[in-house]
């Protein structure tokens, strides 16, 4: 599989799945499970995928219902360098549902660009 938008890491991760039947996929890279979701000859790869992904939104919601917000917020606010919007989503000051709602409208959004390839 070779798509522009996919890089090699993603590509060989992707492909690394073709012999399972039971496997997920964590990644934060949005523009390759958009790239995968509209590539023309990737439907297969698709269909073969669809519902494995975990992207870090889905990780952090779940963690907040797992081990709660005040320590998730404690872990992720130091260590927020690449993504602002995790930043504002945990910056001092904000509640857990102001977090929540951010983490879920990215979700949404990520959702919507990428057909059924993320965890339900």
């Amino acid at each position: 599989m070779a798509a522009a938008g996919i890089d090699t890491g993603e590509q060989v991760i992707f492909g690394a799945t073709r012999d399972y039947s039971d496997f997920q996929v964590i990644t934060a890279d949005r523009k390759a499970l958009r790239t995968l979701a509209h590539a023309a000859g990737c439907g297969g790869i698709c269909k073969r995928m669809n519902g494995r992904f975990f992207c870090p939104e889905q990780i952090l919601l779940r963690l907040i219902n797992h081990v709660g917000f005040a320590a998730v917020r404690a872990q992720v606010l130091p260590n927020v360098t690449h993504d602002a919007a995790f930043g504002d989503a945990f910056r001092a000051g904000a509640t857990q549902q102001e977090a929540e709602s951010q983490l879920n409208g990215r979700l949404a959004k990520l959702r919507m660009e990428t057909g059924e390839l993320l965890v339900l």
